[in-house]
């Protein structure tokens, strides 16, 4: 792929629970574009659920597949990327992540998080917090710079429905050079 100009994906990042697999379906609807959807792809890959990996082998295990699986889409054109949250935890995916597309990083309070995926039972537990609001504030502490670093727009979740988002990133992506 070319480094004077990025393909013409569209790249969601954002912590769990902030709509990246409801808007990459509506955009793709919107669009006509495919969607790619990295935590299914990984689980694809790795043979087994999301949670089942991360018991059985752990975190480590899981962001390595996450990795290799980023690592397949670099030839990717006009398509929709939907990235797991933690996507941006290994700092040898931002260069990718850049690289995909116009990045869109969906956001949300902690709150509204936790009131979406209280009873989601395929996210498993990403920190030794005790309460899953306590885990979504330390991960927004730790990730925020991260999407900062990664990303064209910032798309509040909380205010937007599916469709308003799924617009709003589409009018962005026209109106901002990336």
């Amino acid at each position: 792929m070319s480094t004077t100009q990025k393909p013409n994906n569209i790249v969601e990042v954002g912590l769990r629970g902030t709509g990246k697999s409801a808007i990459g379906r509506r955009l793709a609807t919107i669009t006509g574009r495919e969607l790619f959807e990295t935590d299914k792809m990984t689980a694809k890959l790795m043979g087994q659920s999301i949670p089942d990996a991360v018991e059985a082998h752990g975190w480590g295990y899981f962001r390595a597949h996450e990795s290799a699986v980023l690592a397949s889409l670099e030839d990717t054109t006009d398509a929709i990327i939907s990235t797991g949250g933690g996507i941006v935890t290994i700092p040898e995916n931002i260069p990718p992540l850049r690289n995909l597309g116009f990045v869109a990083w969906l956001h949300a309070p902690a709150d509204v998080l936790e009131r979406r995926i209280t009873n989601d039972p395929n996210r498993p537990k990403l920190t030794s917090e005790t309460t899953l609001l306590s885990e979504l504030t330390v991960l927004e502490q730790q990730r925020t710079r991260l999407y900062l670093d990664v990303m064209d727009v910032r798309i509040d979740t909380e205010r937007n429905s599916i469709n308003q988002a799924a617009t709003l990133i589409l009018y962005l992506m026209d109106k901002t050079p990336y």
